[in-house]
């Protein structure tokens, strides 16, 4: 209480002099921001109260505070949320008569396993999904534009890890208002949001809560079929009053929800550059309120780019193109995207592009595709993203690069993320002006410090992943400290000091064991500034790699560097795999593909 961190007298939040000074410092009693005297809460009877409630908080968290971790809105700890996106389901024509056996699962046997990673994953149900056996469904033909499906594949999406569609779009009438109204009900049956929705008085968001967020979702299309035939939200780009009912309704969205997503079903059919009307939506709802928006209809993907609105950096993916579809014409037809995104507080953290491919050997399947094989779909949709959104991707270990396109929001050096640490607990790991943190929570529901990086050093950044297979997530962190010295000791012997040297870049990784953070490999200082660190295991059953991208010139920490790939070896560490030619400003990972930019 009176000299150690959190001093009411001369420490960190000092209640005197210091940082949340009580006198003279920043949410000052007297004179500072929050004032009681002059400034904002002002000296009355409610606000002495309150000051002595907070007083009294205060001593009794001086000997020990832990840091609160992020929180939603709602007051609960906040974790990073993994939402997934496709473009363009169709169930109809001969994808459906494929089905016609019963086995309505099989175009989603091998997309499955990624559909379920995420926290939600999200398409577009182009047509009607009606029993057969009350709406009639038309025989497959090569012009046959009634794209309705058979309602039994509503379970069969729900087990493929579907969460989410929108039904905003030109074929959901195909089969009529009644074929809307059953598409409706068996999804809702098998536990699936239909979303898109507008019987004439505007559309209500569908609001899902993740990982504490609630996370509102709208779909509009501005193209219908069926001309007098409405449901769906209807917005067409160049209609004043269709943009305004959208912004009030996003805007509306934004005050009922932490987080907003709209997904837009508009565009020019197989044109692989967005249109007017495309970027007049997108733009209007990133303005009224949007953190994410996602597109559909030209059947061919498109590019993504980032709008800056409010303050806020919203990506937009224009076109995901084709995800399951009887399209065989072209190539370019079977190639589309999902999109990978992670979200928190402030919106978009990351978001990914990630190939998707049809293939019709023995029936319609939904296939990921790796960056080389699918280079056809990031080729077409390259020339209209961004430079800054283009990247390279290392799928495989034996050195298979191609492109990909993708978005990293800057994290300006600090950071927080819910990340699994095999703790068995949720977990928390903070970068906060150099000083990394791990916080998890108990069973009571409080936050304990569990491990804190050393004073004196400065971290830079981190990353976490299984780097040496054994089943337990890494924590792998960049840091600058001062290095080992050995001298002779006089009598004999040697005297080592852990703090001894000049401060000099590091790579450090601990891991979870026995109730506690501990070191499983700290390593010598590396000859350049390090700009970042990632963990992918590059390839089915491969082995994970430990990538680091090292400054190019030692005087200067944020210089463009060099990409290592480094192996485990055991308990000596690692030894270098391979590098890549040329030299980046930055490296990500998902865990199953390396980026570098």
């Amino acid at each position: 209480l009176v000299t150690g961190h959190w001093s009411l007298v001369t420490g960190h939040w000092s209640l005197v002099t210091g940082h949340w000074s009580l006198v003279t410092g920043h949410w000052s009693l007297v004179t500072g921001h929050w004032s009681l005297v002059t400034g904002h809460w002002y000296n009355t009877p409610m606000n002495r109260a309150l000051l002595s409630i907070c007083l009294s908080a205060l001593t009794l968290l001086a000997g020990g505070f832990v840091p609160i971790p992020p929180q939603t809105p709602d007051g609960s700890i906040a974790g990073d949320v993994h939402l997934v996106f496709v473009g363009d389901v169709m169930l109809g024509r001969y994808v459906g008569s494929s089905l016609r056996d019963g086995n309505y699962e099989a175009p989603f046997t091998n997309i499955t396993p990624f559909l379920s990673r995420a926290d939600l994953a999200i398409a577009n149900l182009e047509g009607p999904i009606v029993p057969p056996a009350t709406l009639p469904i038309p025989a497959p033909s090569p012009n046959l534009l009634n794209l309705t499906g058979d309602a039994r594949t509503a379970p069969a999406l729900a087990r493929a890890g579907f969460d989410l569609l929108s039904v905003a779009n030109n074929h959901t009438l195909d089969s009529g208002v009644r074929g809307l109204s059953y598409t409706i009900s068996a999804l809702k049956r098998a536990s699936i949001s239909p979303f898109g929705l507008d019987s004439g008085r505007g559309q209500t968001p569908v609001i899902r809560n993740v990982r504490g967020f609630n996370i509102a979702f709208l779909a509009y299309t501005d193209v219908l079929n069926s001309s007098g035939l409405r449901g769906v939200a209807y917005v067409r780009p160049d209609v004043r009053s269709d943009l305004d009912r959208m912004a009030s309704e996003v805007s509306a969205a934004r005050r009922s929800a932490d987080l907003v997503v709209v997904m837009i079903h508009a565009g020019t059919q197989y044109s692989f550059t967005p249109d007017s009307g495309q970027k007049a939506l997108a733009r209007t709802a990133a303005d009224a309120g949007a953190d994410l928006i996602v597109g559909s209809h030209p059947h061919v993907v498109q590019g993504m780019e980032i709008l800056q609105a409010g303050g806020r950096s919203v990506p937009v993916a224009y076109s995901l193109g084709n995800a399951l579809f009887d399209q065989v014409s072209g190539p370019e037809l079977l190639q589309g995207f999902a999109l990978e995104a992670t979200l928190d507080i402030k919106g978009v953290k990351s978001a990914r592009l990630v190939p998707l491919q049809t293939t019709t050997i023995s029936g319609y399947k939904m296939n990921l595709c790796d960056t080389v094989t699918c280079t056809l779909a990031l080729q077409n949709a390259l020339p209209a993203n961004p430079t800054d959104l283009r990247w390279q991707a290392l799928w495989s270990a034996d050195g298979q690069v191609g492109q990909a396109i993708a978005y990293l929001r800057p994290d300006n050096g600090d950071r927080s993320s819910s990340e699994d640490l095999g703790t068995g607990a949720p977990t928390i790991v903070e970068l906060n002006s150099g000083t990394l943190s791990v916080q998890i929570q108990n069973a009571q529901g409080f936050w304990n410090t569990a491990w804190v990086s050393d004073e004196g050093w400065r971290v830079t950044g981190y990353t976490v992943g299984d780097v040496n297979a054994d089943g337990t997530p890494d924590l792998v962190y960049t840091l600058w400290k001062k290095s080992l010295t050995v001298v002779h000791a006089p009598g004999g012997g040697l005297i080592v000091n852990y703090q001894g040297g000049p401060i000099l870049p590091h790579i450090y990784i601990n891991t979870w064991r026995d109730g506690t953070m501990r070191p499983l490999w700290h390593g010598s200082p590396r000859p350049s500034p390090l700009l970042g660190v990632a963990v992918a295991s590059l390839g089915t059953g491969a082995s994970p790699l430990l990538a680091t991208l090292e400054s190019s010139d030692p005087t200067i920490e944020r210089a463009r560097g060099k990409l290592n790939l480094w192996a485990w070896t055991g308990g000596f560490g690692f030894e270098l795999a391979s590098s890549l030619p040329g030299t980046y400003s930055q490296i990500w990972s998902d865990g199953r593909v390396l980026l570098f930019h």
